[in-house]
């Protein structure tokens, strides 16, 4: 699975924390309060056969290179093995991103925004539109329903902390009175775990109830959340200064460790995921000047895909499947202009995009 444009395109844009925020531990001796029941939305999903060469889906946004070398209106895309599948959006109604995409049956859910308002699209219509202006960052399907995570915009000061479910508002998580975002979710034995930002805490929540603030001084940019083996797994970046970013993960409260090495000004995580207790992230670091795409697992760097530091990229969106790792971002090409990619255990698999474009690659499913 959860990093713009008017403040919204690319990355989740948190707030910085301007205040400390004391750490509590997750409270998992609490009575649970389990999804409220619904009836089921979509058909039980078929079986998937297990010897049939999995694809790979991408979502993100794509726009043409106008004639002075400028980027044009961001479309929100999806891609299938290395293809385009479809445009979402005409951009009529202004620029737009997919943030996250699920495969149920074969077809296609991702969200986002298209203009001012949030998007959920099923394939390449439009399903639910009923969050209002603002911006959906995650998306799930469990138990044929459809759940998605963002913000609900109210003014430019202020949104919810929101968590829909099909074409229905499941719980709001801050009052509104500041910012607030849902910037991803896991959804495990009938509780949905988020994390995402309330001001200027960030926190991590259990259905609509707060289980702890993570303990950022400065600066919290981009949020990933999961859960395995009842330990709540988070990753982060924490922003010390406008040049000092530090990615983190942390475990059920407690930090795990930084993604920092000596005289590297920052390193930011924006794609997770866990398989067992092993933690698998993407990201990126500042070398000598350059964006260096990253991916780790645990605390030890697997690999560089940009290494010979000739070209800028930032690895985003992060899925493992039967041991190979996918990674969805972008790399600056010859003449500078970004172009989705994807990389299979740090080789290129895919160059996204169409020629003359700009594109991003920032959610992956492999099925």
């Amino acid at each position: 699975m959860i990093k713009l444009l008017k403040s919204k395109l690319y990355y989740c844009s948190l707030i910085a924390l301007t205040v400390s925020l004391f750490l509590v531990g997750c409270k998992k001796n609490e009575e649970d309060s389990n999804l409220p029941k619904q009836e089921a939305f979509l058909e039980p999903e078929k079986p998937i056969d297990p010897t049939a060469t999995p694809s790979v889906y991408i979502g993100g946004t794509e726009s043409d290179v106008t004639t002075d070398g400028k980027e044009g209106k961001p479309i929100p895309t999806i891609w299938k093995d290395g293809v385009k599948l479809y445009p979402l959006s005409d951009g009529s109604q202004g620029p737009g991103c997919v943030y996250d995409l699920v495969v149920y049956n074969n077809e296609v859910f991702s969200c986002g925004y298209d203009g001012e308002p949030t998007a959920l699209w099923r394939n390449d219509k439009i399903l639910f539109d009923n969050a209002g202006d603002g911006i959906i960052y995650d998306i799930e399907i469990y138990k044929q329903n459809i759940y998605y995570g963002g913000k609900e915009t109210l003014s430019e000061t202020t949104a919810k902390a929101s968590i829909w479910r099909n074409d229905s508002l499941l719980y709001s998580l801050t009052d509104g009175s500041k910012i607030g975002a849902v910037c991803d979710i896991a959804i495990v034995e009938d509780n949905i775990y988020s994390v995402g930002i309330d001001g200027k805490s960030a926190v991590v929540w259990k259905n609509d109830q707060k289980l702890y603030d993570i303990d950022t001084q400065h600066g919290f940019l981009w949020a990933q959340i999961a859960v395995s083996d009842n330990d709540v797994y988070v990753s982060g970046c924490i922003a010390f200064s406008q040049v000092k970013k530090i990615g983190s993960v942390w475990k059920n409260g407690e930090k795990l460790y930084d993604f920092m090495v000596a005289d590297v000004p920052y390193a930011n995580v924006l794609g997770m995921a866990v398989e067992g207790s092993d933690v698998y992230s993407s990201g990126y670091q500042y070398e000598d000047g350059i964006f260096v795409a990253k991916v780790w697992k645990n605390d030890k760097e697997l690999y560089a895909i940009n290494k010979n530091k000739s070209t800028h990229a930032k690895a985003r969106g992060l899925a493992v499947h039967k041991g190979d790792i996918y990674v969805t971002g972008y790399e600056t090409d010859s003449d500078g202009v970004k172009r989705a990619r994807v990389w299979k255990n740090g080789v290129l698999l895919y160059d996204l995009g169409s020629a003359n474009s700009t594109s991003y690659g920032l959610g992956v499913v492999v099925k």
